[in-house]
């Protein structure tokens, strides 16, 4: 890709990092991960295009990038983080305690 061409969202391919290795993500859960990395959180994972990586989202045309939709994919994707943390086992020496 050259200094001048931006990449447009659509094309962009999402790799989530995991024990496995990179698995690519799809739907809504990509959408959370783009909208992470736009915003410039995106530990964890990884953006390709048809030329390899991309290293920034500043090298990505977001012309009609759905926000809300993407936002309302984040705040998903952390309700069940957030539920898969309370519903966790707590640690051995707090379950003793109770």
């Amino acid at each position: 890709m050259d200094g001048g061409t931006k990449v447009h969202w659509k094309a962009v391919r999402v790799g989530i990092d995991g024990a496995a290795g990179v698995a690519s993500v799809f739907d809504r859960p990509r959408l959370a991960a783009l909208q992470r990395w736009h915003s410039g959180a995106a530990a964890g994972a990884s953006f390709f295009d048809a030329a390899g990586m991309l290293t920034s989202p500043h090298a990505v045309d977001w012309t009609d990038f759905p926000e809300f939709e993407a936002l309302a994919a984040l705040f998903e994707d952390e309700l069940r983080r957030f539920q898969g943390v309370l519903q966790a086992e707590p640690p051995r020496s707090e379950r003793a305690s109770l």
